[in-house]
């Protein structure tokens, strides 16, 4: 059942991406059962379809970490995600294709929320990642990482770019408030220092 709506939200949230300006021009190709279509006219009363779904935030943030590329790469890739969340205990859905990560995707909770994470993009070689996130039936992430030398071999320039997407009034309201309010870039914050820290207790 968790895959099932992972897939369907994941579905439509890449359908939107690619339609979203197209949305009021299009029309049905056929009649929906009579059922389905009160429940669609209902949505639409409450106003739940004009907010589903709702992209309207991109954050990017760069920092300089004192540690080489080799050492704080692996530390954004899914093994080490538990410097962000304590709590991230995942379970492997599926692994990630040839010799890359691209396809992993895995499953946790955080409290009562049912977390996926899909590697959407991953390449070593470039030190790029790309993470697909579905936060319960709210909220959308799609994050791109980027790490890079920094001013010498033994420094990291990191760049995050994070996208949002609040589905239904629940999910507007909370990732805005989540990304205004200045929580994302604490998140991030808090994330990178835990690289930090992690990296200096290994010397």
């Amino acid at each position: 059942m968790k895959n099932f709506l992972f897939l369907s939200m994941l579905l439509l949230f890449l359908c939107a991406c690619g339609h979203g300006q197209e949305h009021g021009a299009h029309n049905h190709h056929g009649p929906l059962d009579t059922t389905v279509d009160e429940k669609l006219q209902d949505n639409e009363k409450s106003g739940e379809a004009t907010t589903f779904p709702t992209v309207g935030y991109r954050k990017v943030y760069e920092r300089s970490i004192p540690f080489p590329v080799e050492k704080v790469f692996p530390l954004i890739e899914p093994q080490g995600r538990s410097l962000l969340y304590e709590k991230w205990k995942p379970t492997v859905l599926r692994e990630g294709k040839g010799e890359t990560l691209k396809g992993h995707v895995e499953f946790s909770t955080d409290g009562e929320l049912d977390v996926f994470l899909t590697v959407t993009e991953h390449n070593p070689a470039d030190k790029h990642i790309q993470y697909l996130i579905v936060w319960g039936d709210f909220e959308i992430q799609r994050i791109d990482i980027y790490c890079s030398p920094g001013q010498n071999q033994n420094t990291t320039r990191l760049t995050w770019v994070e996208y949002n997407a609040g589905l239904y009034k629940k999910g507007v309201t909370l990732v805005g408030k989540f990304v205004e309010e200045g929580y994302l870039i604490k998140v991030v914050e808090r994330y990178l220092s835990n690289i930090i820290e992690h990296l200096t207790n290994e010397k």
